[in-house]
């Protein structure tokens, strides 16, 4: 408060020259920190002053403090401990309140021998002791259970001006704001998540009401990945699948800003299949499509004559020399179809990339990009790209086994003892030691069989990955090896779609293996 009251904007005090900035405020909080310490420190010698008599024999001089002084500094450090604890052991409800109770005796002995600086005294004051315990199990209790209904707790969609939606774990890394390219240092260090917050404000009626229903359909089913579902884990991955239900878990947070101008927070999983409407309507929201993906800023359209352009298919890259604008709006009307339906639908068959030198860097090599899929089913775009002499396919990667002169298979095989740990694995525990299998294919017929399956690697991280939606073998590596006299591209990192595994990779990997 103080920071917005005594610093402004147009003012220079102790950061970069710039107005703004990261660096401006961390600044100015550590001068007003200093001040605020100095003054409490004046403030403190003022009042030893006044009651010498502290400095003597008690370090209370009324007594009645004593057992006030001592809940207010056991409490909430027993509090702080039992969290520390609790979330040690996974979560676990029995840690936190057993934590806590530690955490205030602990704190009860110290305040005592502090006191009166005897361990005789450390049985002194039970009932303070007894009160700090109480009061600090209730005050967990009351946030464990949600006793008031605030975790709960969903504003009435009346009373609700605007809404913020984002992905807590959004790290599919495109298209997001990198404003040091045009000038704008508050972007540059500002979370990317803390931005969509900030900046979205939909005042779309279906998008809060997609918010909403989100929110309340995990709530109806348990709040499954939170601790207030006993039987479900205390982290749920964002790509992780369940095969039985087919469960997608996604974590967001959402921020609605009510009519008042008071903003609420929430944060929730959803599983992605369930919500399939209320996500794609989201992500087609036009304000999140904005604050989402920098194509849609003024200076990006603006700046984009300076940028290199390329498109890569998986296996070459080409300069794109046409329009540069044209094909920045023909992407961003493509991408207004960009949400959860297409993209587990289907894969990108290649990527775009904008490249922009920094103009405060003096190697002209460092360059700033921005990289956007591109999917079969964004015509336009493709018939531009196909123009402009770009090699565009149905899908990404090597067209014919012609191509390639091998494909490598590394797969590392650790014998665990539970069926779980081997559930997915090629071989039955215990059936051969742990080791390294390395398979080569290099019969045409082999490759052929193989092309469906592998995916390059580098697009595979704009496909869509923070929704769990491809079902990739991390069990193995797999590294294409281009034919010299077509491709002069090192080897190449792929990815397998399980889904499109040929029986021949298991059954390689099978007789390549060395049993005792």
């Amino acid at each position: 408060m103080l920071s917005h009251i005594w610093y402004r904007d147009e003012g220079r005090l102790c950061s970069y020259k710039n107005a703004g900035g990261w660096g401006r405020a961390v600044g100015v909080e550590c001068i007003l920190l200093l001040a605020c310490a100095a003054v409490a420190g004046l403030f403190a010698f003022w009042l030893y002053r006044r009651r010498k008599t502290e400095s003597y024999e008690h370090a209370i001089a009324f007594a009645p403090l004593k057992g006030i002084l001592e809940a207010a500094m056991a409490v909430p450090f027993g509090i702080a401990v039992g969290m520390i604890i609790s979330r040690v052991a996974a979560n676990k409800g029995l840690f936190l309140f057993g934590g806590c109770i530690v955490g205030v005796l602990v704190g009860h002995v110290v305040i005592r021998l502090i006191y009166r600086c005897e361990l005789k005294t450390i049985l002194d004051g039970k009932l303070a002791g007894i009160f700090s315990i109480a009061a600090a199990v209730l005050i967990l209790a009351g946030f464990q259970f949600d006793w008031t209904g605030y975790d709960r707790w969903i504003p009435e969609k009346g009373n609700i001006a605007a809404v913020s939606v984002t992905m807590e774990d959004d790290y599919t890394a495109f298209g997001y704001y990198q404003g040091e390219s045009f000038g704008s240092d508050d972007i540059m260090y500002e979370a990317f998540d803390d931005r969509m917050l900030r900046r979205m404000n939909s005042t779309e009626e279906k998008t809060i009401d997609a918010a909403i229903r989100m929110q309340k359909r995990w709530q109806d089913a348990g709040m499954p990945g939170s601790f207030r579902e006993e039987e479900a884990q205390t982290e749920i991955s964002a790509e992780e699948i369940n095969p039985k239900e087919e469960k997608r878990y996604v974590r967001w947070v959402v921020c609605y800003t009510m009519e008042s101008g008071r903003k609420v927070y929430r944060r929730f999983l959803a599983d992605s299949n369930e919500n399939r409407s209320e996500i794609d309507t989201v992500m087609r929201d036009a304000s999140y499509q904005r604050e989402r993906y920098q194509l849609n800023d003024p200076d990006f359209l603006a700046n984009v004559g300076k940028m290199k352009v390329s498109y890569y298919n998986g296996v070459t890259e080409s300069f794109y020399t046409g329009d540069k604008q044209t094909l920045l709006k023909t992407l961003q009307e493509e991408m207004k179809k960009y949400d959860y339906s297409l993209i587990s639908s289907e894969l990108p068959n290649g990527r775009l990339s904008f490249a922009m030198a920094d103009p405060e860097e003096k190697d002209a090599s460092m360059m700033t990009t921005w990289t956007y899929p591109v999917y079969g089913s964004y015509l336009a775009l493709n018939d531009l790209l196909v123009q402009d002499g770009a090699e565009v396919y149905a899908r990404a990667g090597h067209q014919s086994a012609d191509d390639i002169e091998s494909i490598k298979v590394d797969y590392y095989y650790y014998d665990d003892d539970s069926e779980e740990e081997n559930s997915d694995s090629f071989f039955e525990p215990g059936e051969i030691p742990d080791q390294e299998i390395q398979v080569t294919l290099s019969d045409p017929e082999d490759i052929e069989k193989m092309l469906d399956a592998i995916y390059p690697i580098e697009l595979s991280w704009i496909s869509g990955e923070e929704f769990g939606v491809y079902n990739w073998d991390y069990r193995i590596d797999v590294t294409v090896v281009p034919k010299e006299s077509s491709y002069s591209n090192p080897d190449e990192q792929v990815r397998i779609l399980k889904s499109q595994e040929p029986s021949l990779l298991a059954e390689r990997i099978r007789q390549a293996a060395v049993r005792d």
